[in-house]
């Protein structure tokens, strides 16, 4: 798997260190604050979805 380039913007939005690893976030300019929030709820329903998986993974052993 190699490296895709979504933006050839230089700006970074937020940037963080994991380690040895950096992670330079992108986001558009243009996101209005209802898309903001539905996208967060998105990202909310997931994330309980992968820990709710998660802990039946370990029920399951």
């Amino acid at each position: 798997m190699g490296v895709v380039i979504l933006s050839k913007q230089t700006e970074f939005t937020a940037t963080y260190q994991f380690g040895k690893t950096k992670v330079n976030i992108i986001a558009p300019n243009d996101v209005t604050e209802e898309n903001k929030k539905k996208i967060i709820e998105e990202i909310h329903t997931i994330g309980w979805k992968i820990i709710k998986e998660e802990m039946y993974k370990k029920d399951d052993q």
